[in-house]
């Protein structure tokens, strides 16, 4: 017979994993944000190049962290009751951090081509800003789990505000996005990026749905 003690240690390997994973991806959201920045203040092409090498080099560290959780679910993934709920949780971690990549290379891209002026430039920086402070808030979620903080749920509610706010950006900004003159490639690799931005913070709001049907309200 499983103890609830049993259960309750393997849950807790399993959240400084994914805590782990989430302090990697707001580290890359970060370093993202940076690589905006550096394009504001014009500063050197080598930037831009050391931020998307940095991106990549976490992503590799991250693999290793998925094989961990993945290893700990398939292990121990039997004795627990929402097994499925943590598959999700990393899956979905997963996803958020390709996208940040994805959303890194075509702004490398789009750098390359001078295809940023200055109204794709503001828009995605205000966008990319909500979800730095999206992935932050997801961090303090996860940290409220290992150190069974009872504000989880308030912490919760704010990243949904999040995903809030990063949609009706989104809305506003492809629209101005289409009524600009920019060229039809550059146009297309900027809603790119913006869609990705927008479907990390869906990916967000999804985790924190997970999250809480895991530990609900007085658990």
């Amino acid at each position: 017979m499983v103890t609830k003690s049993r259960q309750d240690d393997i849950e807790n390997v399993l959240i400084q994993i994914t805590h782990e994973y989430t302090l990697k991806i707001n580290n890359c959201m970060r370093i993202y944000s940076s690589m905006l920045s550096s394009l504001i203040s014009n500063g050197p092409s080598e930037s831009m190049e050391k931020g998307f090498s940095e991106i990549l080099k976490i992503d590799e560290e991250c693999k290793g962290l998925k094989r961990s959780a993945e290893q700990q679910v398939m292990s121990y993934g039997a004795l627990l009751v929402q097994r499925g709920e943590y598959i999700r949780v990393i899956a979905l971690l997963d996803k958020i951090l390709d996208k940040i990549e994805g959303a890194a290379y075509r702004t490398l891209t789009l750098y390359k081509l001078k295809g940023l002026d200055n109204l794709s430039l503001a828009g995605l920086t205000q966008m990319t800003e909500k979800v730095h402070a999206g992935t932050e808030m997801l961090r303090e979620c996860l940290r409220a789990l290992m150190l069974q903080v009872t504000a989880l749920h308030e912490k919760l509610d704010e990243l949904e505000q999040y995903e809030k706010i990063v949609d009706e950006m989104y809305r506003g900004f492809d629209v101005e996005i289409l009524q600009s003159k920019m060229k039809l490639p550059q146009m297309i690799l900027v809603r790119e990026v913006a869609e990705i931005l927008e479907e990390i913070a869906d990916h967000m709001e999804e985790i924190s749905n997970i999250i809480r049907v895991i530990y609900p309200r007085g658990r």
